[in-house]
């Protein structure tokens, strides 16, 4: 949107937000390791969607994540 750094979130309860790259990922976003449980967006085709690890990061630095839709995959962390 806009200037190119900017989203359009749209969130479950139907209302959208025009969000800043640099509050969703920017270089000063903190990183962390991800655990068992932890709740992520994960590629999920051509879209993101909200996922929970389900085990931790493999020897190829992947990690299985289960979305809403109860499917699984292999995620490459970033």
């Amino acid at each position: 949107m806009g200037n190119g750094r900017e989203y359009l979130v749209s969130w479950t309860d139907g209302s959208q937000t025009t969000v800043a790259s640099n509050f969703m990922f920017g270089a000063f976003t903190v990183h962390h390791r991800l655990d068992v449980g932890d709740h992520v967006l994960a590629a999920d085709g051509d879209q993101f969607s909200v996922a929970t690890v389900v085990s931790g990061t493999n020897s190829r630095g992947k990690l299985k994540v289960k979305f809403i839709d109860g499917s699984t995959r292999c995620a490459t962390l970033r």
